[in-house]
This record gives structure tokens, C-alpha cells and sequence, in this order.
């Protein structure tokens, strides 16, 4: 428990020096001396720098994830979740951030030790999201598809305004009202029982127009 907690308190350092500073080809060293630690301890908590780099990946899809929970809370509709979740993850502060998830692609794709808990998560942690439910899987993965393939395109190219138009078509796709349906105890369903982040699947509300459920990031 120490431990885990040691090493959290470090990559907190180190994402915060990161969002300052940058990572490019830093070296352990320098991102040692920088947060104010030693190589060893770096080595010590992730075994090298790719696992360094995959625990920092990691972090910030959780922080992703944890987002897009919230927004899933309050958003009324599958296309207003996209865009907010899309405004969220290409924000030019979570630009850098998105650079090093794409450096741990190639890690997770060669099995490179430190980058398991990255490649296991790599969809499954969106998946498990309490507001995804067994009907909406097949979305969610198409959702982030789409959105890493954008953030990848803004990355390399720069072109800010084509992205977000790709952005704003896809998410046209996806229907603007959400309304999720609770089932009583009595085994009824109710359907002024609204909660945002569920939603129901196509064709199971005649009394309203079915649409594609909504759909996440990366």
C-alpha cells in the first residue's frame, strides 16, 4: 500500500512536469531531475521508461474515462456527449498527453514490458463504464475508433478546424435525445424515470423515434 502509494504521488509529479515542460526524448535522468527524484526510483516504481511512459498513458485514460462518466451524467444527448468529450480530449493542454498514448501504441502492439495494463485497457476500460451498457458495446467502440483517429490526424497534420468538422459530422450521426427507461419492481417500465448516461437501444421505445446510441473517445 505504501508502495502503490509512493508511486502514484511520483507520476503525479511526473505528469504535472510533463504538462509543463513536455516529454519528447527526455531521458529518465531528466525527467528524474526535473521532479525532483533519481533515475533509480523512476526505474524503481516503473522498471524502465517505456513503463514509465505506459503508466503515464494509463493515468490519463483513467483521468479520460472518469470524464467522460461525469459528462455521461449530465449531457441530454449522444451527440452533445461526443462533442464535449472531443472538446475535452483535444484541448491543446491534453494535447501532450495524447502524444504519449500514441508513443505507447507501438509499445503495447510489440508486448514491450510495462505496457500490459495499458494494452489490457486499451478498450476494455471503456467498456467496463458503468454508464455502457450490453447493448450500446458495439458503439462505444466505433466512438473511439473515431475519435483517436481524429486526435491522430490533428496530431500529425495540425489542421484543427477539419478535425473538429469530422468531429461535428460523426456526432450529427448519433441523435439528440436520450432517454433511459427504469424498470419498477414490479417488473414495468417507467418512462419518467429519466438517467442521463443510460440510454435506450434502438427500437425498444415505439412511443419515440429509435436512434444509435451514443458513442465515446479514446
Amino acid at each position: 500500500m505504501v508502495q502503490m502509494a509512493a508511486r502514484d504521488s511520483l507520476l503525479e509529479r511526473v505528469l504535472d512536469d510533463i504538462a509543463r515542460e513536455g516529454l519528447l526524448d527526455a531521458s529518465l535522468r531528466e525527467l528524474a531531475a526535473r521532479v525532483g527524484t533519481s533515475h533509480r526510483m523512476l526505474l524503481y516504481h516503473f522498471g524502465s521508461r517505456d513503463g514509465l511512459i505506459a503508466a503515464i498513458a494509463t493515468a490519463v485514460e483513467a483521468q479520460q474515462t472518469a470524464q467522460f462518466e461525469r459528462l455521461a451524467a449530465t449531457t441530454a444527448s449522444p451527440r452533445d456527449l461526443a462533442l464535449a468529450m472531443w472538446r475535452n480530449v483535444s484541448a491543446p493542454a491534453v494535447l501532450p498527453f495524447v502524444r504519449i498514448f500514441f508513443e505507447v501504441v507501438p509499445y503495447a502492439i510489440q508486448g514491450r514490458p510495462g505496457s500490459e495494463e495499458f494494452r489490457n485497457g486499451f478498450v476494455a476500460r471503456w467498456l467496463e463504464l458503468d454508464s455502457i451498457t450490453p447493448q450500446t458495446r458495439a458503439e462505444i467502440r466505433v466512438g473511439i475508433a473515431v475519435v483517436r483517429g481524429l486526435l491522430l490526424e490533428l496530431l500529425v497534420t495540425g489542421d484543427r478546424a477539419t478535425a473538429d468538422d469530422a468531429m461535428r459530422r460523426y456526432a450529427a450521426t448519433l441523435g439528440r435525445t436520450r432517454v433511459a427507461r427504469s424498470t419498477r419492481r414490479d417488473g414495468n417500465r417507467r418512462d419518467d424515470d429519466r438517467r442521463p448516461g443510460r440510454v435506450d437501444p434502438p427500437g425498444t421505445a415505439p412511443d419515440r423515434p429509435a436512434f444509435d446510441t451514443r458513442r465515446g473517445r479514446g
